[in-house]
């Protein structure tokens, strides 16, 4: 199954649930932290997964800021199991 548009995973937690193979796309680090956690509230340890394109050094987290400071901000927060949502 393919979900070239995430969002929030709903159609990826439910292609999980049925067993089925999946990749889920989505290009916001606010839509990609809401998947992990949905993921992991849902399947525990069960669900194995691997994120690509997320900054794994100080270069990359680097070009990140620099494409979107907004973007880097939603990474870095998600980091610490924080959220940007307002109240």
């Amino acid at each position: 199954m393919l979900d070239p548009f995430c969002g929030c995973g709903t159609t990826v937690a439910v292609a999980q649930r049925l067993n089925r193979r999946w990749i889920g796309i989505d290009v916001t680090w606010l839509a990609i932290d809401k998947i992990e956690r949905r993921l992991r509230q849902t399947f525990g340890e069960k669900v194995k997964y691997v994120v690509r394109g997320n900054p794994i050094d100080v270069a990359s987290a680097r070009n990140l800021a620099n494409r979107s400071k907004k973007e880097f901000e939603i990474w870095a927060l998600s980091l610490v199991g924080c959220s940007t949502k307002r109240t």
